[in-house]
C-alpha cells in the first residue's frame, strides 16, 4: 500500500517536472543513449514536443520492447488528439485506474479504439508486446497511410492478414528493410519512435493540410518554443489524465498492475472455458447414448444408400419393359420411400452428433487459445515479477495445468483412431526435426543465444510431444507401435536437452570468450555491410538494399554492445571501441546515402 501511495503521489511530481526534462537539440538527458545512435534525431524531436519522457532512473531503454498499451500512447501523443473526452472502449482489462494510480494509457487506448485503429472486443491485452506486423497495421490505420503499390517481403505472403499494411509502410519508406520484414519480431522503443518520426515526415511532406503541418520546430531550422506550448495544450493531455508526455516514470508499476489484472482475467477465463468444455462433452456423451454406436450407424447409412441405388436400378429396368408391371413399380417406389425415410432418420442422428461434436471442438479451440495466452503471461510473470507475484504465479500455473488436463481428456474422448494416428505421426515428425537441429548446434560453434533459442524450441517440442503421447494413451486406441516410437523419441529429446543445457553452462562460465566472439561477429557483419553500401554508392546501384543491410547490422551491433556492457566485463575494450567506431561510420554513411535511393 505504501508503494501505491508513493507512486500515486509521484505522478504529479513527474508531470510538474515535465518541462524540466525536455531536451534541446544538443541535450541528451538519458544515460543509456549516445550522440551517434541511429534513433537520436527522432528522439530529439520526440523530446522537443514532449511525446516521450523516459524513466525515473534517467534511462530511455531504447531496446525495451513496446507493449500494446505503450504503443497506443506513443501514437496518440503524436496525433494531437483529445485524450480526456473519450468513450469507454469496453475492454475488461483496460481500467481507468489501477487502485489509486490513474491508468496513463487509458485515454490513448479509448480514443484510438473509437477511431477504429484498434478493434473492439472483450480484452485489449495491454501488456502484450506488439509485433512488427501489428505495428504496421497501427501506423497505416492511425495515420491513414496509402501507397500506390505494395512492397513485397519474402516472409510476408499475400494471404497474410497484415500483407497490405506491411507492404504500405515498405513502399513509403517507413521501414527500410529489404527481403525480410520479420513480422513476428518485437518492436523496441527506439525503433517505434523512428517509424513514427518517418511517418510524420511523410505526412508533413504531402499535399494535405493536417495536424502535423502545424508542428513548427519539427525540423531543425524552425523555431519550436512557442508552438510547443500550443501543441501540448491541443493534445488534451492535462495533469489529471496522466498521459502528458508519457509517464514512463510510473510505467513499471503500471505494468505490474496490468499483469496482475491479466492473470486475474485469464484465471476466470480458464475456469469458464473448462466448464464450457465439460458442458459440451457431457452433451456429446448424451447424444452418443441416444444414437448408439456411430460406426454402426455410418455402416448402416452406406448399406441403405446401396439398397436405394439397387431399387432405383430395378425400377428403371421395369419401366423399360414392353409390358410394364405398374403394381411392381409401385411396390419398388414404396420400398424406395421406406429406405429413404430410414436413411434420413439415420443421417439426422449423425448430423446431430456432428453439430454437437463441432460445438465441443469450438469449446476446445477456445480453451486452447486461452491456455496459449495464459502461458505467455505466466512466462512474463516468472521472468519479470517472480518475487512480487510468487503466490499468484503458483495459483496461475495450477489453473493452466488443470486446463491442460481437461483439454487432453476431452480430446481423448472425442476423436477416433485416425485422428490420433495422424496426431502421433505429425508430432513424431516435428520432434525429429527439432532434435536434428539441436544435434547440429551442439556440433557447431554457435553463439550462446542460438544455443538458448534451440533449447527453448526443443523443450517446447518435448512438451507438445508429451501432451500428444498422453492423449493417445488416454484415448485407449490401438497404436502401441507409434506410442512406443514417440516415447523413445521423447527420451532422446530429453537427453539432448540436458546436453544443450550443459553446453550453455560451459559457455556462460566463460563469458569473456563468448562476448569476444559476439563482438567480433558484429564487427565482421557491420564491416561487410558498410563495404557493400560504399560499393553501392560508388556504382549508384542497389543502394536501398545496402542501406537496409547497414541498418540491420547497426541494430544487431547495438544489441551486442548493450549486452556486453550489461555483463559488467571490462576486458574487451579494444573490440568495444572498434564496434562503436563502426556504428558511427555506419550511421554517417546511412545518412549521407539517403538521397541516392
Amino acid at each position: 500500500m505504501k508503494f501505491k501511495k508513493k507512486i500515486a503521489a509521484s505522478i504529479a511530481a513527474c508531470l510538474i517536472a515535465a518541462g524540466a526534462m525536455s531536451a534541446s537539440a544538443n541535450e541528451l538527458p538519458f544515460k543509456d543513449i549516445k550522440a551517434d545512435d541511429f534513433y537520436i534525431e527522432p528522439l530529439k524531436k520526440f523530446l522537443k514536443f514532449d511525446y516521450v519522457k523516459g524513466f525515473d532512473d534517467n534511462t530511455f531503454r531504447p531496446y525495451q520492447n513496446v507493449n500494446r498499451a505503450q504503443a497506443a500512447s506513443f501514437v496518440a501523443r503524436t496525433m494531437g488528439l483529445d485524450l480526456e473526452n473519450v468513450k469507454d472502449p469496453g475492454f475488461k482489462d483496460v481500467p481507468k485506474q489501477y487502485g489509486d494510480v490513474p491508468n496513463p494509457h487509458y485515454g490513448a487506448i479509448a480514443k484510438l479504439t473509437e477511431l477504429g485503429v484498434f478493434d473492439k472486443g472483450k480484452y485489449f491485452k495491454p501488456g502484450e508486446e506488439i509485433t512488427r506486423a501489428e505495428m504496421a497495421k497501427i501506423l497505416v490505420k492511425a495515420y491513414e497511410l496509402e501507397a500506390p503499390t505494395l512492397k513485397r517481403f519474402s516472409d510476408v505472403p499475400e494471404n497474410d492478414e497484415n500483407y497490405s499494411y506491411i507492404g504500405t509502410i515498405g513502399s513509403l519508406g517507413i521501414t527500410v528493410n529489404e527481403g525480410l520484414f520479420k513480422p513476428n519480431d518485437g518492436v523496441g522503443r527506439a525503433h517505434l519512435i523512428t517509424f513514427i518520426a518517418r511517418t510524420i515526415d511523410l505526412k508533413r511532406s504531402d499535399d494535405k493540410e493536417d495536424y502535423w503541418d502545424t508542428l513548427k520546430g519539427w525540423d531543425d531550422n524552425e523555431d519550436s518554443n512557442e508552438n510547443n506550448k500550443e501543441n501540448n495544450n491541443d493534445n488534451g493531455n492535462n495533469q489529471e489524465n496522466g498521459d502528458q508526455g508519457g509517464n514512463e516514470q510510473v510505467d513499471d508499476y503500471i505494468q505490474l498492475e496490468v499483469l496482475k489484472k491479466e492473470i486475474e482475467f485469464h484465471i476466470t477465463d480458464l475456469r469458464d472455458a473448462r466448464k464450457e468444455v465439460e458442458k459440451q462433452l457431457e452433451k456429446l456423451n448424451d447424444v452418443k447414448k441416444d444414437i448408439g454406436d456411430i460406426k454402426e450407424i455410418e455402416e448402416e447409412i452406406q448399406y441403405l444408400k446401396k439398397q436405394i441405388d439397387k431399387k432405383k436400378s430395378e425400377k428403371e429396368k421395369e419401366e423399360k419393359r414392353k409390358e410394364v408391371d405398374k403394381q411392381k413399380i409401385r411396390d419398388i417406389e414404396r420400398k424406395i420411400d421406406e429406405l429413404e425415410d430410414e436413411l434420413e432418420e439415420l443421417e439426422d442422428l449423425i448430423e446431430e452428433y456432428e453439430i454437437q461434436k463441432n460445438k465441443l471442438s469450438q469449446a476446445l479451440k477456445n480453451l486452447d487459445s486461452i491456455m496459449n495466452n495464459a502461458e505467455k503471461i505466466l512466462q512474463t510473470a516468472k521472468e519479470k515479477y517472480q518475487k512480487e507475484l510468487d503466490q499468484t504465479i503458483i495459483s496461475f500455473a495450477y489453473d493452466i495445468n488443470r486446463a491442460k488436463r481437461d483439454h487432453a481428456s476431452a480430446y481423448a474422448k472425442t476423436f477416433d483412431k485416425d485422428y490420433y494416428e495422424e496426431l502421433g505421426k505429425k508430432t513424431k515428425k516435428d520432434l525429429e526435426k527439432v532434435i536434428d537441429k539441436g544435434k547440429k548446434v551442439l556440433k557447431s560453434n554457435v553463439s550462446l543465444n542460438e544455443l538458448k533459442s534451440k533449447l527453448i524450441d526443443l523443450n517446447e517440442a518435448i512438451m507438445k510431444a508429451e501432451d500428444a503421447y498422453d492423449s493417445m494413451k488416454d484415448a485407449g486406441v490401438d497404436l502401441k507401435t507409434l506410442e512406443n516410437e514417440l516415447k523413445d523419441l521423447i527420451k532422446t529429446a530429453r537427453s539432448l536437452s540436458n546436453d544443450i543445457e550443459k553446453e550453455i553452462d560451459k559457455k556462460e562460465d566463460n563469458r569473456e570468450d563468448y562476448f569476444k566472439a559476439e563482438l567480433k561477429d558484429a564487427i565482421d557483419e557491420l564491416e561487410d555491410a558498410i563495404k557493400e553500401l560504399e560499393r553501392a554508392v560508388k556504382d549508384k546501384k542497389g543502394v536501398t538494399k545496402a542501406r537496409g543491410n547497414v541498418s540491420d547490422a547497426i541494430e544487431d551491433a547495438e544489441k551486442v554492445l548493450k549486452n556486453y556492457r550489461d555483463s559488467g566485463l571490462k576486458s574487451l575494450q579494444k573490440y568495444e571501441d572498434q564496434l562503436k567506431d563502426l556504428i558511427k561510420k555506419g550511421n554517417d554513411l546511412f545518412k549521407s546515402s539517403k538521397e541516392l535511393q
